[in-house]
């Protein structure tokens, strides 16, 4: 058998969960106490969240961190640290307004006149009032650009004025037509975030790194890279925002083009546009926020080439390095939400520079932005925008960190999420299972659960997950964590099989013109069963080549490239494209090929190269066509996910059924002979066999399975096929208890009767806690006893005769009762806990339903014979 499988089912895995523990300058024992909740619950690594330490950096914080360091190491549990005072990360714990003032954000900003000519004039460049203000602002240039009475689209006749400025004025004579005046200066005004570090300025950066990494350093060297393994960035960002005019965009929509926008400067881009451009790119700095004839593409591309490149360089790998060189890792996520990983404002402007120091790939997932079974659906949240559009975050945003993951060397394969937060007490542990499926099937292998607090009742993004012993729901949390780390660890180590790669579209969308986001070809092949990387225009310039028609980056190989329409594509993307075609690989543009390059007209290879364009909707068919399916499912079932994994020559097809009803298809593989077919929640590892590949998939509503190709599975027990069952239900008369705490003595309330809904109408719909059923059943003569509980909300363990049978934390609700059960009387006992919500009614839980509370059923015992 497989030795990572063998091991795991021996009882023996790796951790993969670093949930976040707040930390709120609680006393030691409190702080020894909520570490070992956390052990307890199969996790072994914990991110200690510093936002919440009023004393952060302070004497009474690194006590607290050598206590936590101390603990973690009696514990055998691993440290990190989530890397700033506030959240985002970059305020360089306070130090930039209070010690580094002259690190501030740098931005350009314009402002603009229209005037007519011809005439002779005055600008004044500072208004009475604006002085303070203009202290701290550099004129960078003064440009003048004709305008056409066509449309608002700015002409390329541009000239630099600014030989024209004189102490608080612009002199100059207008000629015939009208023109649009700019004045574009430097600032350290219009950041979001006020002292902010600039994430373009190594020196800025340092200021970060000298006030939060090197204190820690100095004073736990010896603990790096062992009991504590490194530090966490929390939605890092270039924190642009607007600074005069324009028309206010939403949060995530702050990009390039955005008139009123402050956008990140440094004092050498200029240069470095001109060196781009081959001319004096002064004149066309307006490109960066108004339409211009033929320069706009050339502008906008360069510029935001320069400054994602300079974000990669100056942020994230200086603190990758130095992490790096002191034994410890980096991780963490920029803000991806409705495509803010290719923008300016909250976002990095580009997903996979913005983490490419970094040793593994991350993402989160908070606010209710994936919600089981709203797939293809915008549906309502408690994020920015109030909305999530699932066609992002089901299609793009988990797919994001996989493919760099398995695209990056330095990733590893490693791909990380931080979930559960901020979805309210609503979200219990079948809604975690749900969404740690729906990242696994993507591709995800470790997982930063948001959160533990030692404070109850918190406000501050529930649900958590001990909460002073309040949480109901922590014992089954524990069997969520384990199968986590199980999952995780037999999907890690190898290789991921897909049938296609999607370009990545922020290149594209920098140029302007029409782009289409790569989620939508995403989508179409997801549903099709044809699973996909997003691969970006760095890695097909610099890490890319074609071997046997396939393109290969890092060991991944791809049989196709997509590419999403773009109107405009960047001229160098294009070129590679055409040795890449020429070399062999298959290239299919969705809709139509691109009209022109950032410079200008395509290369003139391009039309002569064998490209083929395909309508976006006849995309999956063409690939099915080409023989580029790695699976085929007979019925489409379109929400019936798969995962292709191959380890030490052994095949995995993780399953995951994301539909709202049952799915029974039947899978074609690639692979044949004797498999395993695993199912940690359910306790189930047998043995089976196909000698075509073919084989069933059934699975329940949120179900998922794993099946294991290449080992010898002569370890694993036979699939047993009973074809006698006698079905014996417990719908009858139950003892009903409910306490409102896992350690309450006195019963909240308790009657005998039939099952029911105890948090329904007329019920007890303010009852949160532990709600145990006794009934008892007489069973007959069997060779096997299966327990259906039917219906369950939401958690729940199991007593039969007075012993533990197991526990189940989403459906199906189904144990093997076998060895505890017997032909004659039999006590059932079933502790459900319910959701939290019904208690604490938050904010978040607003925008979710409820799940019904207590045992449900029908609860019947499947009592079979060979």
């Amino acid at each position: 058998m497989d030795e990572q499988l063998k091991k795991i089912l021996s009882g023996d895995w790796d951790n993969h969960t670093i949930p976040f523990f707040w930390q709120t300058g609680d006393d030691q024992e409190t702080l020894k106490t909520e570490l070992e909740k956390i052990k307890e619950s199969g996790i072994s690594a914990v991110c200690l969240e510093s936002r919440t330490h009023e004393q952060f950096a302070e004497e009474k914080w690194f006590e607290d961190f050598a206590f936590l360091l101390e603990q973690a190491q009696r514990l055998d549990m691993k440290i990190w640290l989530l890397d700033d005072k506030h959240f985002p990360t970059g305020y360089a714990n306070g130090k930039i307004i209070e010690k580094y003032p002259e690190h501030r954000q740098l931005h350009i900003v314009e402002r603009h006149l229209d005037v007519v000519g011809p005439r002779e004039g005055t600008v004044l460049l500072n208004a009475v009032g604006e002085e303070n203000a203009a202290k701290d602002r550099r004129l960078i240039a003064a440009v003048a650009v004709k305008r056409n009475r066509r449309d608002e689209i700015l002409t390329d006749e541009a000239v630099n004025i600014t030989e024209c400025v004189s102490g608080n004025f612009l002199y100059w004579k207008v000629p015939n037509g009208c023109y649009r005046i700019f004045l574009i200066y430097s600032t350290h005004e219009g950041s979001l975030h006020e002292g902010y570090i600039d994430m373009i300025s190594q020196d800025s950066v340092d200021v970060l790194i000298n006030e939060v990494y090197e204190p820690h350093y100095r004073r736990f060297k010896e603990h790096f890279g062992n009991t504590f393994s490194g530090f966490f960035s929390d939605e890092p960002c270039f924190a642009n925002g607007m600074w005069w005019g324009g028309v206010q965009p939403g949060f995530y929509d702050y990009t390039i083009g955005t008139p009123g926008m402050a956008y990140p400067w440094r004092e050498d881009i200029l240069a470095l546009l001109s060196e781009r451009l081959g001319c004096d790119a002064a004149v066309y700095l307006p490109a960066l926020w108004y339409e211009m004839e033929n320069m706009t593409a050339t502008v906008r591309f360069a510029y935001m080439d320069i400054i994602t490149a300079a974000y990669r360089d100056c942020f994230s790998r200086r603190i990758g390095d130095w992490c790096r060189k002191r034994g410890v890792s980096y991780i963490g996520h920029i803000i991806e939400d409705m495509n803010c990983h290719a923008h300016l404002g909250p976002g990095a402007g580009h997903y996979f520079r913005a983490l490419d120091g970094q040793d593994m790939s991350g993402i989160d997932v908070v606010l209710q932005q994936i919600m089981p079974g709203m797939s293809g659906f915008t549906h309502t949240s408690t994020s920015y925008s109030s909305a999530a559009d699932s066609q992002f975050f089901d299609y793009a945003l988990a797919k994001l960190a996989a493919s760099m993951a398995h695209l990056n060397p330095r990733a590893k394969g490693r791909a990380m999420c931080e979930m559960y937060g901020a979805y309210g007490w609503a979200e219990g542990c079948p809604d975690m299972k749900w969404l740690t499926d729906h990242m696994l099937v993507r591709g995800i292998n470790y997982f930063v659960p948001h959160a533990f607090t030692t404070r109850y009742p918190n406000p501050d993004c529930p649900p958590h997950f001990y909460a002073a012993g309040n949480y109901n729901q922590y014992r089954h949390f524990k069997v969520l964590m384990d199968y986590c780390n199980k999952m995780s660890s037999l999907l890690s180590g190898g290789l991921h099989i897909a049938s296609a790669a999607v370009l990545y579209h922020a290149e594209s969308e920098w140029c302007g013109g029409e782009v289409m986001k790569l989620q939508l070809p995403a989508q179409l092949l997801y549903d099709a069963h044809l699973d996909y990387d997003i691969v970006p225009m760095d890695y097909l310039l610099k890490d890319a080549c074609v071997r046997h028609n396939k393109l290969v980056i890092n060991s991944e190989e791809f049989p196709c490239l997509i590419i999403p329409y773009s109107e405009i594509m960047p001229e160098a993307l294009l070129k590679r494209l055409i040795e890449l075609a020429d070399s062999g690989l298959k290239i299919i543009f969705a809709d139509a090929l691109p009209s022109a390059s950032d410079t200008g007209e395509l290369p003139k290879e391009f039309s002569k190269t064998k490209f083929e364009t395909v309508p976006l909707a006849d995309i999956p068919e063409r690939l099915k066509a080409l023989n580029m399916a790695d699976i085929v499912v007979s019925d489409g079932a379109p929400y019936l996910r798969h995962f292709h994994y191959i380890r030490d020559g052994n095949h995995y097809f993780m399953f995951f059924n994301e539909d709202t009803v049952k799915a029974d298809s039947v899978v074609s593989l690639p692979v044949s002979g004797e498999y395993g077919y695993i199912s940690f929640l359910n306790d189930i590892a047998t043995k089976r066999y196909t000698d075509n590949g073919r084989v069933n998939i059934t699975l329940e509503a949120g179900e998922s399975c794993v099946l294991v190709f290449g080992s010898d599975m002569s370890e694993l027990a036979e699939e047993t096929e009973f074809n006698r069952c006698e079905e014996v239900y417990l719908n009858g008369n139950y003892k009903i208890i409910g306490y409102d705490r896992p350690d309450a003595k006195l019963p909240t309330f308790s009657f005998e009767g039939e099952l029911c809904d105890i948090t329904g109408h007329g019920m007890y719909p303010d009852f949160s806690g532990i709600i145990k059923y006794e009934t008892e059943v007489i069973l007959p003569q069997a060779d096997k006893y299966l327990l259906e509980l039917g219906d369950v909300g939401e958690t729940v363990s199991v007593y039969i005769n007075g012993k533990y049978a197991g526990s189940r934390i989403c459906s199906p609700y189904r144990l093997d009762i076998t060895e505890f059960a017997n032909a004659g009387k039999c006590i059932l006992r079933a502790d459900v806990a319910n959701s939290m919500a019904y208690r604490e009614k938050d904010i978040f839980s607003k925008s979710m339903m409820f799940a019904r509370s207590g045992l449900l059923g029908p609860v019947r015992v499947l009592c079979c014979k060979q």
